[in-house]
């Protein structure tokens, strides 16, 4: 952004000049960004808000944006741009937990009104053990494990639902999340959890598994993961792996001893 001033200056038939007062112009050279999502059971819709009022004439790809709950894959059929809200109609009952939403651009993209084309995706992320609302959330630029506050994402949160949307240049460092307040209990979240970079969720089965990783650097995410749940007896859904999954909203036979297992985690990490 810039803020510019035009002066007008007029000189009439005798050659005295005339000088106008300075107008001061702003121009907005940044693009607008998603900032929550609003979910509408009823009409089967989740809204995006974005931070400016958006072109109505340049709509996203309904392809460009997948919303999953574990396992579960949501369809979007369609998508609108109205204000700063871009409405996604979802086939699917959104009703069930807290969802993980994702947007990546492709060849037809987004726009606000004053031309900014909106080049970067995001990523909706879960934070639970019990989901966590109002939390402090880092973006470990630097992998050292530690909430460094030059790190702290500024003016980002999460809502009741422990959802909270990230821009791309973010979730491509681990996060880390600390505070906040525990939604079932009301109490003050005294745990800080961590995730690796890409992951849909913050919990305390990702807390270890960043831990695994960060301890060996000849090992990948995809063998922590395989370490942590072979040693804690956790089984997933066909498909579904740690990053995505969130033992809240899980309804799948092997949901309460995976929650055992979680709390027993939350448990070790508390002390």
């Amino acid at each position: 952004d810039g803020v510019y001033q035009i002066l007008v200056k007029q000189t009439n038939a005798a050659g005295e000049v005339q000088t106008a007062s300075a107008l001061n112009v702003t121009v907005d050279s940044v693009s607008s960004v998603a900032q929550q999502s609003l979910v509408d059971n009823d009409a089967s819709t989740i809204t995006i808000v974005y931070s400016e009022t958006l072109d109505a004439g340049f709509e996203p790809l309904a392809s460009d944006f997948s919303v999953t709950r574990n396992s579960e894959t949501f369809n979007v059929q369609s998508v609108t741009v109205n204000g700063q809200s871009v409405i996604l109609d979802i086939e699917g009952d959104l009703s069930e937990g807290a969802l993980q939403i994702a947007y990546t651009p492709s060849s037809s993209l987004m726009q606000d009104i004053a031309g900014n084309q909106i080049e970067s995706g995001f990523t909706q992320l879960v934070v639970s053990d019990g989901y966590i609302r109002d939390v402090k959330i880092y973006a470990d630029a630097n992998n050292n494990g530690i909430a460094d506050e030059n790190e702290l994402i500024q003016g980002v949160t999460t809502d009741s639902l422990g959802q909270v949307i990230l821009s791309d240049d973010l979730t491509s460092s681990p996060i880390i999340i600390s505070g906040g307040v525990n939604v079932d209990s009301g109490a003050i979240n005294q745990l800080e959890l961590t995730a690796p970079s890409g992951y849909l969720v913050v919990n305390p089965l990702s807390t270890l598994v960043q831990e695994i990783f960060a301890s060996n650097d000849a090992q990948s995410v995809n063998e922590a993961e395989v370490i942590l749940s072979d040693a804690l007896g956790i089984t997933l859904a066909e498909g579904e792996d740690l990053s995505g999954y969130d033992p809240i909203s899980d309804t799948s036979e092997n949901a309460i001893a995976n929650r055992v297992a979680v709390t027993q985690i939350a448990t070790v990490l508390a002390v």
